[in-house]
């Protein structure tokens, strides 16, 4: 909430609102999602892929790249290091298959969110 809203939702409080703040701060309410609406609001789930053996030597070990996945399923992958580059796949899935090495990379998201690949 901005400044100037929570200044009117303390003014509220107190019951000393002009006219035209109770009009501005009910209008501001209003526009607010409700608890269910956001909580059916889907958000691009930011990741990192964490290698744990580099196959090629190329990228190494470790986080070797970060990304989202979008609410449509694409995703987007950065690799890190010395020459870096940006790539859109159709989903986090077809990143995998192709930069996977057989289980030895995964997708790791936020801590209570899961990981996608590695070996099954």
């Amino acid at each position: 909430m901005s400044e100037a809203l929570l200044r009117l939702v303390d003014r509220s409080e107190l019951g000393n609102l002009l006219p035209d703040e109770a009009a501005r701060l009910r209008a501001a309410l209003a526009a607010l999602p409700d608890e269910a609406e956001a909580e059916r609001r889907e958000f691009p789930r930011p990741f990192v892929l964490h290698r744990s053996v580099d196959h090629t030597g190329v990228s190494g070990a470790g986080d070797v790249a970060e990304g989202v996945v979008f609410t449509d399923g694409s995703a987007v992958v950065r690799w890190r290091g010395a020459h870096a580059s940006t790539v859109v796949w159709a989903s986090l899935d077809d990143a995998l298959h192709v930069h996977g090495h057989g289980g030895a990379t995964v997708a790791v998201f936020a801590p209570g969110e899961a990981t996608i690949g590695g070996a099954q």
